[in-house]
Order: structure tokens, then sequence, then C-alpha cells
């Protein structure tokens, strides 16, 4: 039994208006003489969701449905909270549930589709996405997400056509373009996925990563000067990010300009110590400078930080097969077959 529709009405209307406390409070003195209330108890699911207290909220929402089995809507708030609990799995058992009680229940669709791509069973999201905007023809975003998820399972072809579509619907969407040079770099395309990026630099000229990858690209392209003139505008928009400094430093590096490389990853590791790429690189420099014991030094801090990272590993083989030390040569080479064979 539930309080009259007023009372309901007012309840959610308080939550709506992020008045949650007095929601909270008024469903608490109501449900003394409600105790089997479904309303009050999804309302109470609701309140506890917003204030990101998923297992209140699952609690709330499950003793609802044990009175009231048919909720389409609160199974699918039951799917939301045990995905943002990480709880992948159950999160789809109760979208399946609302879809089972509505089956034209577009939320429920998109909810399923997010949560299977992050199970990475990517056909069954592209297929539910797809179900979505069957449903909804208007709900344009959704080709996006088909687009990357395609993106994410290797379909480069099939992304790029499900992301032109949906640039055509929006034309000014820098989410639309990003993923569209992203496809175009995997395949190799590189004038094409900077064509991209430059239209996200039309659109938002401080861009960090459209300036990186366009940077990048041109790397890839071997037209270096190109390159730095993107990784700088980069480190002007951020001047912290460790990446793009090492990218700075690996392309003076590429350049032989050793003291400018040095001066790059030095900033990395005074913003991070011992950032395994940093480290490497910076044994590198000391080895063309025959620092040989320095660059040593730095190689094993570098593995010591990171154990996977081959580059250190190959770069001591390099030092002890130059050196006549052919065992120690072979043990670093195997260490490195064995992560990457």
């Amino acid at each position: 039994m539930n309080p009259n529709i007023e009372i309901q009405d007012k309840i959610f209307s308080l939550i709506s208006q992020n008045s949650d406390k007095v929601a909270y409070d008024l469903c608490i003195e109501m449900i003394k003489s409600y105790p089997k209330s479904d309303v009050l108890l999804k309302a109470l699911g609701l309140i506890f969701f917003k204030r990101g207290e998923y297992l209140s909220a699952i609690e709330n929402y499950l003793n609802s449905l044990k009175i009231n089995p048919d909720q389409y809507d609160v199974c699918n708030n039951l799917g939301v909270c045990f995905k943002e609990n990480g709880q992948l799995k159950n999160s789809v058992t109760y979208y399946n549930k609302s879809l089972v009680l509505n089956p034209n229940y577009v939320e429920a669709y998109v909810n399923l589709a997010i949560s299977l791509k992050n199970l990475k069973d990517y056909e069954n999201s592209i297929k539910h996405f797809k179900k979505a905007l069957a449903l909804d023809p208007g709900y344009k975003i959704l080709n996006l997400y088909i687009g990357i998820v395609y993106y994410t399972s290797s379909q480069f072809k099939l992304s790029i056509e499900a992301l032109e579509k949906f640039i055509k619907i929006e034309p000014e969407s820098i989410e639309g373009y990003f993923n569209l040079s992203l496809c175009h770099d995997a395949l190799k395309n590189l004038k094409k996925s900077n064509s991209y990026l430059k239209k996200i630099l039309f659109l938002k000229a401080d861009h960090f990563e459209a300036h990186v990858n366009l940077a990048n690209n041109f790397f890839k392209l071997r037209t270096f000067q190109e390159a730095k003139e993107f990784y700088l505008k980069a480190y002007k928009i951020n001047p912290f990010n460790l990446q793009n400094l090492c990218n700075l430093g690996n392309l003076s590096l590429k350049e032989n300009d050793l003291k400018n490389a040095e001066y790059y990853f030095n900033k990395v590791l005074k913003l991070e110590d011992n950032f395994p790429q940093a480290l490497n690189a910076l044994g590198i420099i000391k080895r063309k400078s025959n620092l040989i014991s320095e660059a040593k030094s730095l190689f094993e801090k570098a593995i010591v930080k990171d154990s996977t990272f081959i580059d250190p590993l190959a770069n001591l083989a390099i030092m002890n097969r130059e050196n006549g030390n052919y065992n120690k040569a072979i043990t670093y080479y195997e260490k490195a077959l064995s992560i990457n064979s």
C-alpha cells in the first residue's frame, strides 16, 4: 500500500529539485505508516543513488521489487547501481529484466549496451545500441556510441561508417571527429587522420589531445619540424603532461639534440620520480655521451619501476653485447622475449 498521489508527487518533485534531505525525511516519516510501500522504497533507492551510496540504493530498490516486481524502471535503476558499484554482470541481469517487462524501453537498451561494452561483449553491445536507435531514430548520439564500440573492437571501417553518419547529423561534434581520426590512424591513413584533427582545432583551438595526435602523426610521417610545432603547442596548453614532455624529449633525441632531450626528460622526473620512459631515455643520452656507468644505473632503475618495460632490457643487452659480456646480453634479451615473444 502506498501513500496518496499528492504525497508521492511531492517526494519525487523534491528529489528532482535536489531537495534530497527533505525528500528523505518525508519518506522516513511516511514509511512508518506505509512500511510496504514500493513507491517509498523506490524513492529511497533514488535518493541513495544520487548520494553515491549504491549498496543502500540497491537494498531499497530490491525491497521495492519484492513488493511490486513489475517495475521496469526500478530494474533499470538497479542495473545502473550495480554498474556504478562495479558489478557489471549483475547490471546486465537487471537491464535484461527491465526489457522483459518493457521491450520498448530505450534507456535500458542503451544502459545494457554500455555494460556489455565494458564486459568486452562488443557484438551484443552494438546489437543493443542498434535496437535503441531503431526504437528512437532521433537518439542521434547512438551512432557515435556504435562507432566507438566498433573502434574498440578493431572494426575500423564499420566504425568510420557509423561515425560519418553521426557527424553528418552533428557537424560540430569534436568527439565524432576525434574518433574518426583514431580510426584512420589505426588504418595508417595518417593524412586523413590529420584532416579530422585539424577540424577539431578549428572548432576548439586549445584541444590538447588533437595537438598531440597531430604531432604524433607528423612524427610517423617523418615530418619532424611539424611534429615539433604541435608538440610545443600542446606543451603551452598543458606544460605538466608527462607523455608530451617525453614526446618532446624523444623528438630531440631523434634530432640528436641531447641537451634539449635531457632538459625535457629531467622535467618529467621533477614531476614524477622514477618515470620509467624518462629514466630509459636519459640512459640512452648518457650512453651516447659515453657515461656508461650512469646509463646502466638509469636502465636498471627503469626496470625496477616497470619490470615489463622492454626498452631498458634491450638497452642493457646492447651495452653488455658491446662490452663483450655475451652471457649477460643473452639474459637481458631472453627477459625481453619472455615479456613479448
